[in-house]
Parts: structure tokens; sequence; C-alpha cells
């Protein structure tokens, strides 16, 4: 929902009266100009938020409002580098897991809890967050995916069997089991919690912005955090 939200926010700025049969190849060039120079996006960010634009577009077509398809034949030339997969070793999940948190920052205690989950079982942050109290058995736990709709069962591990003792007791929303907070949120928190804990190793990236190579070294802690790949992290 939030990634939407992002697409509406956008193009209402680019053109607030903008219709569905207006999306023809140079007004979609238009578009692609704006977040380039405008919104300062890298070309990653520009394909992804193409992407949205014509799932959004060819549900129109679907649906009857719109026979526009100049959105298939689209393409454009965005020069991008293969996404870098960032992971915390053994040691820094160990810091990250002990870091004593300061009383003024509780927040972060639920966040961390729910990172380590992910974590300790190789779910997503979206299946944890549809996790109910009814999926927990003795031992296990039983999801259906959100992203693939697989059926699966996942053994837990004395570190995941604790954090779920943790909150046994406490009462969430449709029954949840555990207290997740929204994607964006958690991503926010997760850094402010990784800064404290000094996962601080430095990491090189490579992006482009137009034709334009940038390569910057950015501390592990403001990028390894992304909710959507957290099954990476398993271990």
């Amino acid at each position: 929902y939030e990634k939407f939200a992002s697409v509406k926010n956008h193009l209402l700025a680019f053109d607030k009266d903008i219709q569905f049969n207006d999306w023809n190849e140079f007004r979609l060039t238009d578009y692609v100009n704006y977040l380039r120079a405008e919104k300062k996006m890298r070309n990653s960010t520009i394909d992804n938020q193409l992407d949205f634009l014509r799932w959004f577009l060819r549900w129109a077509v679907e649906k009857g409002y719109s026979e526009n398809r100049a959105f298939d034949a689209f393409k454009p030339k965005l020069k991008t580098t293969q996404k870098k997969v960032i992971f915390l070793t053994w040691e820094e999940l160990n810091r990250l897991r002990e870091y004593p948190i300061p009383e003024s920052k509780k927040y972060l205690e639920r966040v961390r809890d729910i990172f380590l989950f992910c974590c300790f079982t190789g779910l997503r942050y979206s299946d944890v967050f549809n996790l109910r109290r009814s999926d927990v058995k003795s031992g296990h736990i039983e999801v259906t995916t959100v992203k693939t709709a697989d059926s699966l069962t996942i053994e837990l591990n004395n570190h995941s069997k604790t954090i779920l003792e943790k909150y046994k007791d406490a009462t969430f929303e449709n029954d949840k089991a555990l207290p997740v907070i929204s994607n964006q949120k958690m991503n926010d928190y997760l850094k402010e919690l990784a800064e404290l804990a000094q996962i601080n190793e430095p990491v090189r990236e490579t992006y482009y912005k137009g034709n334009e190579r940038i390569d910057v070294v950015t501390p592990k802690y403001a990028i390894f955090i992304d909710t959507d790949l957290l099954s990476c992290e398993f271990v």
C-alpha cells in the first residue's frame, strides 16, 4: 500500500489532471525526466516507479477505463546495476541482539524482536505481519506466505520460541501473534537501532542517475535494512 501511495503522490505532483489516455510515449518520457530532474531519483528507483505505473495502467485497460496500451512498448534506456545484497554477519547480528536499549528508546525493543524473529524463522516481514496466534503450534508455526502463497511449516528454534513466549499474554489487533508495525516505520527504527549498535562497516554502492555513474561509501546501518528482504538474513 505504501509503495502505491508513493506512486500516487508522484503522479499528482507531476500532473494532477492527467488522464489514462494521456499516457503516450511522449508523456511517459516527460514523467521519466520529471522523476530524474525534479525528484532526483536513481535510475533503479525510476524503473520501480514505472513498474508500478504500468501495473496501474494495465489494470485500467483490463477494467475498461482505458484502451491506451502505449506503456507496453515504452522501454526507456535506464542504465542500472545489479542490486547488492547487504547482510549481517553472525557477530553483527549478536551485537544488535545484545545491545542494551536506552530507557528513552524502549520503542526499539519490539522492532528488534520482530527483526530477530524474521532472521530466526526465515519469514519475510509481510508474513510475520500476518502471523496470527492460531498459526502458532507446539514447536512450530504454520503460514501461507503473502508473496508466493506457499504453505509452510517452520520449526521454531530457541530464539524464535523466546520471542513468541515474550508476547504470548499481550493483546494485539486482529489477534496477531507479534507487535508488528508498519513497513516504513520498521525500516526507520531498524536503521536507528543498527546505528546505536554500531553496525557501521563501510559498504560501497554504485548506482546511476541518468548516464552518470555514482560511487558512494555508506555505513552498513544505513542500507542493510529492507523489510521486503528480511528473509535473506535467515540464520
